[in-house]
């Protein structure tokens, strides 16, 4: 069985779509993704719709983790707040 992981796609539904349009063309039958589902891009919501319809398997990244947490702060140990 062939097998397709990504990293994080912090709210980026296009570079999802883009991984799963590749893993797909190279015969995988089973998706990953290492979490990370937010954090910077701006469109997080879109990414639902692709992770579910394509019975992709997230496991909890760090910035899943703070947001479910409600943490205001990734643990990333940035030094300014902004970019937490």
């Amino acid at each position: 069985m062939r097998i397709a992981v990504c990293g994080g796609p912090y709210g980026n539904p296009y570079a999802l779509q883009a991984f799963v349009d590749d893993a797909r063309a190279r015969g995988a039958e089973r998706l990953y993704c290492l979490g990370d589902l937010g954090g910077f891009g701006a469109e997080v919501d879109a990414l639902r719709p692709i992770l579910t319809g394509n019975d992709i398997t997230c496991v909890a990244g760090n910035y899943d983790v703070a947001i479910a947490r409600g943490d205001t702060d990734c643990g990333c140990g940035y030094r300014d707040p902004k970019d937490n």
